[in-house]
């Protein structure tokens, strides 16, 4: 594991350090493909929540995690994956923190400029340009709104252990037809619960800005950009703290029991 980790770090900060660019489109392209995935999670959550209330989470759980599987199968660079990377790589000391900084930085940055990019699109299809304030994505949206800064903290933690297990788990595995099913069962548990996912949020959010901010109570730019520094740090938490340095640990130091 320690190998695959390091390995994996000398790539991205290479890419970062060789062309901002190039690294910058993977980024990019990581918020496309959540943003896919996120748009037809709400699409199919509305539909069905019009045949029974209670299902559109169930719909919604099921649809999202295939946006990691086109995020990890298409060599996307994702900011929540990068928390664990770093955090591990700086634990063990084989990154500069000022090396892991700028890809994090980078990652997040580039993240948001793909989900802003594709939720803008999404808005102008019709699945989304007439939608009104009963919709799915506008009572999500006002659910996380509602949500204090400290639960917010909590639940971006919880969602980027999840994140992470997943990201951690299919390293360990050589098949892909096991890693889906893997990636799709553990995925689900996040979003079902509606865990705060600070690049999932940067969909979400400028998708219901595009769509009807106007139906969303508190929905303003100073309490959206707050929300998201929030579970920014809480992933970070949650995908760093507990779960990349936590490794780091168990796999430092001796060999009679690592990953």
């Amino acid at each position: 594991m320690n190998d695959k980790i390091t390995a994996a770090i000398n790539k991205k900060v290479a890419l970062a350090n060789t062309s901002v660019w190039q690294y910058g489109l993977r980024a990019i392209f990581a918020g496309i493909y959540l943003g896919i995935g996120c748009g037809v999670a709400f699409m199919t959550a509305e539909q069905i929540s019009a045949v029974h209330p209670d299902l559109g989470r169930f719909a919604y759980a099921l649809l999202f995690p295939w946006c990691l599987v086109m995020i990890i199968f298409l060599n996307g660079e994702l900011t929540t994956s990068n928390m664990m990377y770093f955090a591990n790589g700086l634990y063990r000391k084989v990154v500069k923190p000022a090396d892991a900084a700028k890809v994090l930085a980078l990652c997040t940055l580039f993240n948001l400029i793909g989900c802003v990019a594709i939720a803008w699109v999404l808005s102008q299809t019709l699945g989304f340009n007439d939608i009104d304030a009963s919709h799915y994505l506008i009572s999500a949206v006002q659910g996380k709104i509602d949500k204090s800064y400290g639960l917010v903290f909590l639940d971006g933690i919880v969602a980027n252990m999840l994140v992470n297990i997943t990201v951690i788990g299919i390293m360990f595995m050589k098949d892909n037809s096991t890693k889906i099913p893997y990636i799709l069962g553990i995925i689900f548990i996040f979003a079902f619960y509606g865990f705060e996912h600070v690049i999932a949020n940067f969909v979400t959010y400028s998708l219901a800005a595009f769509t009807l901010p106007s139906a969303i109570e508190g929905f303003t730019l100073s309490h959206v950009l707050l929300q998201w520094l929030v579970a920014w740090l809480g992933n970070f938490v949650g995908g760093g703290v507990v779960m990349g340095i936590g490794y780091g640990f168990l796999n430092k130091g001796q060999d009679i029991y690592t990953d």
